[in-house]
């Protein structure tokens, strides 16, 4: 099971920024998982939101704003960045669709244009709620990997649902939307399986039990530790291994709440 550090190590350092990613990448995770919309100055940032309001910004929308603008009220990073800086983890880069379907045809254009660019393909999954965007990116860049986002998969037509994203790499569903039989009806379609966001033990526990192959969560150092608790030893860790001694008895039953 991969740990993914949702928006870098997001527990600790302020969510979607390069200390968030660069403390991220010591935890010895897999992947960062991040967000990505467009400036109006056309250039791919990193943001959740559709403004930085949540975050001390205006309540202006990012696709109404320079990067320059942007970055007077928080330290917003780029994509361009993101692919430079951490080339030692995978990237799961989320689309946010927004300020409509022609804007989000330029955020996906952009993107793209990007992978390209920089010969990144390998590294990077494409990650999204919206089906269709997914599709038009496999159209720009034919061997990159997309993941539909979901919060529930409709179990009364499973089995035909998961036939329409064969297309994809993995289906990435919140944690409690998964159980044995949707585990299997996507791993007959050739998809891997992620959940979302996975922070405590009972989610990690039922994660592992599922045998999900990736978790995404705010907490990807003490994810890490409680699967080398499990005795899954490096294999099982990824090729960084354990960064210190497993949590204490103590530890886990704290993050038990």
């Amino acid at each position: 099971m991969q740990i993914i550090a949702h928006r870098g190590w997001s527990e600790r350092f302020p969510e979607n920024t390069h200390a968030a990613f660069s403390a991220a990448v010591t935890t010895g995770c897999q992947g960062i998982e991040l967000d990505l919309r467009l400036s109006c100055d056309g250039v791919v940032v990193v943001a959740h939101d559709a403004s930085l309001a949540a975050y001390g910004g205006a309540r202006r929308p990012i696709s109404q704003q320079t990067l320059a603008e942007l970055r007077q009220q928080c330290p917003v990073a780029t994509l361009a960045e993101v692919l430079d800086r951490y080339r030692s983890v995978e990237l799961l880069l989320e689309l946010k669709p927004h300020a409509g379907p022609a804007w989000t045809r330029q955020l996906l254009a952009a993107v793209c244009a990007q992978i390209r660019a920089r010969a990144v393909r390998e590294r990077v999954m494409l990650l999204c709620f919206q089906a269709r965007v997914l599709q038009a990116a496999k159209l720009a860049v034919p061997r990159v990997r997309v993941v539909r986002n979901c919060e529930l998969i409709p179990r009364a037509n499973a089995t035909a649902w998961f036939a329409q994203h064969a297309y994809c790499h993995a289906i990435d569903a919140h944690f409690s939307a998964w159980d044995p039989t949707l585990v299997a009806l996507a791993r007959a379609q050739g998809l891997r399986t992620s959940a979302y966001t996975v922070n405590r033990v009972p989610e990690l526990r039922r994660c592992h039990q599922l045998g999900l192959d990736l978790v995404i969560t705010n907490r990807p150092l003490f994810a890490r530790l409680w699967l080398g608790r499990q005795g899954l030893g490096r294999q099982g860790l990824g090729r960084q291994g354990l960064g210190r001694q497993g949590p204490s008895s103590q530890e886990l039953h704290h993050h038990d709440q």
